[in-house]
C-alpha cells in the first residue's frame, strides 16, 4: 500500500529534505504490504516540536532528524550529551572550542510553554515530545465514542511510542544509553532506518480492528 504523507506548514527546508529521503525508504518498504501507514512532517501534536510522526497499526513512532558531522564520523550517545567524533575518533570541536555535542532541537517556546535552549540535549527533546504525544493519544482514546477505540484505552499507550533519532549522514553509532532510555529511544542513519524500524515494530501486536 502507498504511504500516505503530509508536510505541515511549520516544516523547515532541512526537515523537508530528510523527510523526503525517509519517505522514499518507507514507500519501498511498504509497497508490497497490505497495511496503510501515515507519515507526517512537523505534526505539531499537542505542542510537541517533533520533526516527524509515523503512524502504523502497531505503534506510533516519533522521529527526530539530525544533521551533524560527515560520513564516517561517530556519534557517542550517552544518557546526557551526545558527542561527535571524526573518522580518526578524535573530538570534533564547535565554534567555542568545546567538544561538539548534538543539540536538542528548536529554541522556541511551544504551545505548552516548554522551551528548548542551547543546552537542550537530544534526550530532553525526545522525552518532552514523547510525553506530549502520549498525552494527546490518551485524550483521543478516552474521548472517542467508538467501542473498539475505547477498548484500546486498556493498552499502555506510552509503551507503544518508540522514538528514533535519524542522522542524514552515514555515521557510526556508539550507543551508551542506559536501560531506561534504550527501551524506547533508538538511533539510526538513513541507511539503517528501515532495519531499526522493523526491529522496533516486531515487538508489538497489531492494535487496529480487523
Amino acid at each position: 500500500m502507498p504511504v500516505k504523507y503530509e508536510i505541515r506548514e511549520k516544516a523547515l527546508p532541512k526537515e523537508i529534505k530528510q523527510f523526503h529521503d525517509l519517505l522514499k525508504l518507507l514507500q519501498a518498504y511498504y509497497a508490497n504490504k497490505s497495511e496503510t501507514v501515515y507519515f507526517i512532517c512537523a505534526p505539531g501534536i499537542n505542542g510537541a516540536n517533533m520533526d516527524a510522526l509515523l503512524i502504523t497499526s502497531k505503534a506510533v513512532v516519533g522521529i527526530e532528524f539530525k544533521n551533524y558531522g560527515r560520513d564516517g564520523y561517530t556519534i557517542e550517545a550517552t544518557d546526557n550529551d551526545w558527542y561527535v567524533w571524526n573518522n580518526l575518533h578524535e573530538p570534533v570541536f564547535d565554534e567555542e572550542g568545546n567538544h561538539l555535542t548534538v543539540k536538542g532541537g528548536s529554541h522556541k517556546k511551544n504551545e505548552k510553554g516548554a522551551q528548548y535552549n542551547n543546552k537542550a540535549t537530544v534526550i530532553t527533546q525526545a522525552e518532552t515530545n514523547r510525553l506530549y504525544t502520549n498525552e494527546q493519544l490518551v485524550s483521543f482514546f478516552h474521548n472517542n465514542k467508538d467501542n473498539d477505540i475505547r477498548r484500546r484505552t486498556q493498552i499502555n499507550l506510552k509503551s507503544r511510542i518508540p522514538w528514533i533519532v535519524v542522522f542524514d549522514k552515514t555515521l557510526l553509532i556508539e550507543s551508551k544509553l542506559g536501560d531506561r532510555l534504550s527501551r524506547w529511544l533508538k538511533i539510526a542513519n538513513n541507511h539503517t532506518f528501515i532495519d531499526t524500524l522493523k526491529k522496533e515494530l516486531d515487538g508489538y501486536l497489531i492494535i487496529s480492528a480487523k
